[in-house]
């Protein structure tokens, strides 16, 4: 006799689809101005300047005075990034 209940199975299928891949990377959803030169390769003060001209993204604020960048924002800059 089978004791699988359709809702079993679909609280089942529910966790599978939630369980992360063990071979997954996860991304930080944000970053934070010690992780961005290493991540995009230029420096600090190149990213500031950038901002100021506006062909950077601005940084969120965390609250008082932490900023940090939404990855979506880096990877975005990057996909279309030109020659500086």
């Amino acid at each position: 006799m089978n004791t699988t209940t359709p809702w079993s199975l679909a609280v089942s299928q529910i966790k599978q689809a939630t369980e992360p891949s063990r071979t997954a990377t996860i991304q930080p959803m944000l970053y934070r101005m010690k992780d961005l030169p290493a991540r995009i390769g230029i420096s600090r003060s190149q990213i500031y300047k950038l901002i100021q001209r506006g062909e950077f993204p601005r940084p969120v604020s965390l609250g008082g005075a932490s900023v940090a960048w939404r990855s979506e924002d880096i990877e975005a800059w990057k996909a279309n990034l030109h020659p500086i």
